[in-house]
């Protein structure tokens, strides 16, 4: 890919138009990523390397020039997670998308970080997940933080233990003597990740789910472990216990998405006192109870049901970084019990898919479409959106054949929901009425007309 040249200010010397190299890195990232958090970061590592060259084009990029910029990272004492992730990144763009062969400089790369680590951030989970590109170590990652197993308990699961086909599903786990102890739900999203671990195996597993090298025996333990510790490496980190990090991680995960410890850890045949007592430290820390139910707030109604549940499999579909950002906040909102706030941001995220959407029916079909309405704003750019009222967003939207008739019908009565929301008022809206509209909202963003 050639891209643009610019000339610089009041100089002949050329550089790359980094906009349209941003705009090309991301193209090709969405083919391997589907996150967009891990997009936005490599992205960022790959154009700081075109800053590095601005006058080259990134495809004429040499090996040699490739290895001097990592030395370049090596010697600034850049941390191991970044320059790994830029080795990533060029190995994809120019061995995998190019086909250029060329041997990236690993020497001296920083050690990972020897340190105790209680819990990892969802997006450090997120990026390790997507990092992979061996199916069948991905799985073992995936399987031990999801459904919070041991490794033993990973390489004792069974093809048969897996209930893939009817709803509720599950993997049946079992202890060392090959009891079945407990059912890990899992969801359609793991589902597909297991569905294509299967088409990359050649040898399809036949007793065990994870097998090694002759058919029918288990995976081993410490191929498993290496999987993971290579991982953790990979992001920076390292630990000596691997398994302990994602199985609290999981437990903390649970416990900010509103589950009880007391129940997790029963949902684990964790039942021991001492144990539990253990767990609640850990997760919650040393709680003292210096106050009394007068003395606090206590934010109800809660919603922490399936429209929620709908919302949060949405955010994974969504195309921009501020879809997801506002739809995550109307999560946070619903959950606490602040029915308004998430009124109002789960709009905002609906107002800016409608927005892209229109974006895709092109501008000069934007500006036809605006001069038949007799709007007097011209439409060049996504931010043009923002000086026109959200009623006449629906109505251009309609115009553009983006939502239909009966579909803007339903937002304008949200609209008016949202206007009694974000302005002061005494208005309280009824959980129903909270339900309703996250129902229209999921209903509109995943059926176009």
């Amino acid at each position: 890919m050639i891209f643009y040249i610019k000339k610089r200010h009041h100089s002949t010397a050329l550089m790359i138009d980094l906009v349209q190299a941003e705009l090309e890195i991301k193209k090709y990232l969405k083919i391997r990523y589907s996150n967009e958090k891990t997009i936005e970061l490599y992205a960022k590592r790959f154009m700081d390397l075109l800053r590095y060259y601005p006058a080259t084009e990134p495809i004429e990029i040499t090996e040699s020039e490739l290895n001097l910029y990592i030395k370049i990272l090596i010697n600034r004492k850049d941390s191991r997670s970044l320059i790994v992730q830029f080795i990533q990144v060029a190995e994809f763009y120019f061995n995998h998308i190019y086909k250029k062969s060329y041997v990236l400089y690993r020497k001296n790369i920083p050690k990972a970080i020897e340190k105790e680590i209680d819990t990892l951030d969802q997006e450090e989970i997120f990026l390790m997940i997507e990092n992979f590109t061996n199916m069948k170590h991905q799985i073992v990652f995936i399987l031990v933080y999801s459904c919070c197993l041991e490794l033993s308990e990973l390489l004792n699961v069974r093809v048969s233990d897996i209930n893939s086909k009817k709803f509720p599903y599950f993997i049946q786990i079992r202890n060392s003597t090959g009891e079945i102890v407990r059912k890990a739900p899992i969801s359609q999203r793991i589902i597909e990740y297991l569905k294509g671990y299967w088409k990359y195996c050649k040898i399809k597993p036949e007793e065990y789910l994870l097998e090694g090298a002759k058919v029918g025996t288990k995976y081993g333990k410490t191929s498993a472990e290496k999987v993971i510790k290579k991982a953790f490496e990979d992001n920076g980190l390292s630990s000596e216990s691997v398994i302990k990090v994602l199985k609290r991680t999981y437990m903390q995960h649970m416990v900010d998405l509103g589950i009880p410890i007391i129940l997790i850890l029963e949902s684990l045949g964790i039942q021991h006192f001492d144990t539990i007592k253990k767990y609640t430290k850990a997760l919650h820390g040393h709680i003292k109870i210096d106050f009394t139910p007068l003395d606090k707030l206590i934010g109800k109604p809660k919603i922490n049901e399936p429209e929620i549940e709908d919302l949060e499999k949405l955010i994974f579909t969504l195309k921009s970084k501020d879809e997801q950002e506002y739809l995550l906040e109307a999560i946070l909102c619903f959950r606490s019990g602040a029915l308004k706030a998430g009124i109002v941001f789960s709009w905002s995220a609906f107002i800016r898919i409608l927005q892209n959407r229109c974006v895709e029916k092109g501008y000069k079909a934007i500006n036809v479409a605006s001069e038949k309405m007799k709007f007097p704003k011209k439409f060049s750019k996504i931010t043009d959106f923002e000086t026109i009222k959200e009623t006449n967003l629906l109505k251009l939207a309609f115009e553009l054949k983006v939502i239909s008739k009966h579909q803007k019908s339903q937002m304008d009565n949200n609209l008016d929901l949202r206007n009694h929301c974000g302005h002061p008022s005494i208005y309280k809206p009824e959980i129903n009425k909270a339900k309703a509209f996250i129902e229209d909202i999921v209903s509109l963003i995943k059926n176009e007309p």
